[in-house]
Formats: structure tokens, sequence, C-alpha cells
């Protein structure tokens, strides 16, 4: 092909077809978000091609216009891997990881666009209701990005599994004889040195009847997250468990400092999406999809918060029927407007309202006093 004087291949511009695309079992906004967003087998062309073309376009169904620039960076590199084929045929991402991640349910459209933009430049170059404003896209990125910010009120951001690789090993405690003992410990760990929220999980060996703790791993006062990346939907960022320990529980740590308009708030129980993680992680589908990994299913004897005051909860979950209200009914995802993580940020319930429901749903305890908890022992659910 004969170009004209002074130019030279810049990028590859494609469309998607306006054709039902993914897997009925997606929720709709995910169900969006394949046929509007670059796929496997583009992210792989896109790379491939990178001593021809730098960038990339994809022209949406939903009238978007984005743009993939590339960065020779190591999570390019890496991301590369992940969509190729086996050796020998490269080129058919088809059964490419993340293909298959994506058929089994362990990844999803939204999380490949995660990666992507993780990976290089990643831009909205005509907007879209999906897509949110032109611009860069961020690594944290979600469908319908200025719904989300103008239909729901603020809340505080949970706590997150930053995507790492190679996995980092856990730190794991010395064995103990009972949960509440390994709890203590990673509450004593935690102490007044974590400045934002962290998610950790115990583990057991119903052999040996021993538990251990994955403690957090710290960098300058900050967690880092290997212990919850044990829950990662997909399980190429998972770390290793030691032999004859399954997940058996969780714990979770508030901020010690959050500032909230110049001001200084405390969290001083579990917050909506701390329960609503142990309820998802918990869940066991009827039927999971053959070959997939696990994703669900992990027992949860016992879940803790490690309050700022100094105070130590526990919660066992007790499957009741008033257990089954409490998750329907706590997080957005299920509940919309009339969740209770809604209405806790909207005001119209408090926290107390909270830790009623929670105590009538199964057993709450004190393990360790403050100010705010001074009475050791079952929380009653009128009180």
């Amino acid at each position: 092909m004969l170009y004209p004087q002074g130019y030279d291949d810049y990028a590859i511009y494609h469309s998607h077809p306006s054709l039902q695309a993914g897997l009925e079992e997606w929720p709709e906004r995910e169900k969006v978000t394949y046929p509007n967003s670059f796929s496997a087998g583009d992210i792989y062309a896109a790379i491939d091609d990178q001593e021809v073309c730098p960038a990339t376009y994809l022209s949406g169904p939903d009238g978007s216009l984005i743009k993939y620039t590339l960065s020779r960076s190591a999570a390019e590199d890496t991301l590369f891997a992940r969509v190729a084929g086996p050796p020998g045929m490269p080129h058919l991402s088809e059964l490419s990881q993340i293909h298959k991640a994506l058929q089994n349910l362990t990844m999803l459209p939204s999380d490949v666009v995660r990666l992507l933009a993780g990976a290089g430049n990643l831009e909205v170059i005509v907007p879209s209701r999906l897509w949110g404003r032109v611009g860069k896209v961020s690594n944290d990125w979600r469908p319908y990005p200025d719904d989300a910010a103008t239909r729901t009120p603020p809340v505080t951001s949970p706590a997150s599994c930053a995507v790492q690789w190679p996995p980092r090993p856990l730190s794991l405690s010395v064995p103990f004889t009972r949960a509440d003992e390994a709890a203590r410990y990673a509450h004593g760990r935690i102490g007044t040195r974590i400045h934002s929220q962290i998610i950790g999980f115990l583990l057991f060996n119903p052999v040996t009847r021993a538990y251990l703790i994955a403690e957090p791993i710290l960098e300058e006062g900050a967690p880092v997250y290997a212990p919850c990346s044990a829950f990662h939907p997909d399980a190429y960022y998972r770390p290793a468990l030691p032999d004859g320990y399954r997940v058996d529980g969780m714990y979770f740590s508030s901020a010690n400092l959050v500032a909230e308009g110049g001001r200084e708030v405390v969290s001083d129980f579990f917050d909506p999406d701390d329960l609503h993680r142990m309820f998802s992680y918990r869940y066991k589908p009827a039927q999971r999809p053959k070959g997939s990994p696990i994703r669900y299913g992990f027992e949860m004897s016992a879940v803790y918060f490690s309050a700022a005051d100094g105070a130590l909860l526990a919660y066992t979950p007790s499957r009741s029927d008033e257990e089954l209200r409490l998750l329907r009914s706590v997080s957005r995802v299920y509940s919309g407007a009339e969740s209770i993580q809604a209405q806790l940020a909207a005001g119209t319930i408090n926290v107390q309202d909270f830790v009623r429901a929670v105590a009538r749903a199964g057993h709450l305890r004190v393990l360790q006093t403050s100010k705010r908890w001074p009475h050791a022992g079952v929380v009653s659910p009128v009180s």
C-alpha cells in the first residue's frame, strides 16, 4: 500500500457489531460492557502489532469511541501473555486465560477494562452513558460512572484488593487453638499502625484443629492487601495457602484516621460492605460452571471487626431467616436505594439500627471492650 508522502501507520480502527453478546449469567451492565470494550483478541492484536501501530480505536455499538495507546510496560507484557493462546497458536485468543476466565465467570468484562487501563493509556474519545466522560479511563473504572456519581449518596470507599503479579506470599501467624485467639492476635498487630481499611482472613486446619491469621502486610502504615487477595475472582492472582488449611473466616479493620470535610471520622462497627463481602464469598451457587476455579463457597465460621477505638467485635453467622433478610438488605447490590448501606449514607437510619439488625441476624459479641463498646459478651438485639 502506498501512503501519501510523509505519512506512516499510526493506529488501527475497528468496530463491534450491535449484536447480543456475552453470557446470560452476567449482570446487565457487564453484557453492555462486553461489545463496547476491547476483547481479548483485540488486545492481543493491538499489542502484537506494536512495531507497526502504537494505538488502536474501537467504535462501540452504543456510539462510543475508545482508544488504547501502547505503553510497552511490564503490566502490558503480563496482559499480553494472558490474552494469547497456547504456544504455537498465540493468535487464538479464545483459548487464552482471560477468555476462559470470562467464560467460567471468574472474570467479568469490566475486570478486563480495568486490567487494560492499568497496562497502558485507555481513553474515551467519544463519550457514552456506559463509558462516562471524555478522558483517561482509570484502573478502578466501573460501568456507567456518571450515573453512579449522581444517583447514589456518597459513601466511604471499601478496602479493595490491588491486583498484584506475582501474588505476594502471605504473612501467617503462629497456630492458635481457637479462632477468637487468632483474631485477638490480629487485633493486637493492627494497633494504631493502620491508617486505612484492611481485609484479612482466618485459616483453619480440620485435621490439626489449628487456626492461622493472614497478617496485613504494611508499607508506610498502609496495607498492601496480600491477605484479601485470596478472594480475588481470578485465581491467577491468589497467593498459595499452606497445605491442609482452608479459609474459615474474615477480619476487617476500620481506618484510624478518615478525613471527610476536614473532620476526623471514627468507624466503630462493620461497614455494610464488610458483611456483603462475607455473604458473597460464602454463597454456593446451585451449579458451578465446569472447570471454574472456586470463587464461592468459602467457609465463614466467624467474622471479626477491629475498631479504631480499640474494640474487637465478632459475628458468627447463623444462616437463619433473619440473616437471609440482612443478606438481601445490607448492600446496594441487592436492594439499591432501600439498602442499609444507602440508608446509612443518606442518614435515614443510624449505626445503632444497623447494629441491632446484625445482632438479630446472628451471634454478635464484644471480645475486647472500648468506650463505645463497654461490655464484653453477646450484644442484645434490643439494646
